[in-house]
């Protein structure tokens, strides 16, 4: 049994053994990402102007997203006008836009420029595509609801 376990042994050994004439080298390198290096996100946003004539503070909010979205790296001064924007747009609701799916949109869009504001606080940079579109997306379903409402309405009034 000894000389068993003695051979198995030395044949692991053996095995074992490097061969460092016939050895290469392999050098693992990590990609950096820099600010520079950010593709700009194709930015996809519904315009809601040719629905709201008279909703000022929506157009300003807009366009203020479409500058955020379009830029490379955005800063912090970004993000507050942003949400300053955001802030007049809930406080100057039109009347007929005070409905719970309208205004849940509206929370879901300031929650996700809050998270966008703390994912750049953060300094993590590797999913900022991911997370504006996630911003883009959110405003875009917000204006298709404020759009079927639109909609909504003019089919009762043409049938009525």
């Amino acid at each position: 049994m000894n000389k068993l376990i003695i051979l198995v042994i030395l044949m692991l050994l053996y095995s074992c053994k490097k061969d460092v004439k016939n050895s290469t080298l392999v050098l693992d390198t990590q990609k950096t990402t820099s600010t520079d290096s950010i593709k700009k996100a194709t930015i996809n946003i519904v315009s809601i102007t040719s629905f709201i004539e008279n909703w000022a503070e929506i157009v300003s909010f807009e366009t203020e997203l479409k500058r955020v979205l379009s830029n490379n790296v955005q800063t912090e001064k970004d993000i507050e006008l942003l949400k300053k924007l955001l802030a007049d747009l809930k406080n100057t609701y039109p009347e007929r836009f005070k409905t719970p799916a309208i205004e849940a949109r509206v929370k879901v869009l300031e929650t996700e420029v809050l998270m966008l504001e703390q994912y750049l606080k953060d300094g993590s940079l590797e999913d900022l595509d991911h997370k504006l579109t996630r911003v883009q997306n959110t405003y875009n379903v917000f204006v298709g609801q404020i759009e079927a409402l639109i909609l909504k309405e003019k089919d009762y009034e043409k049938y009525h």
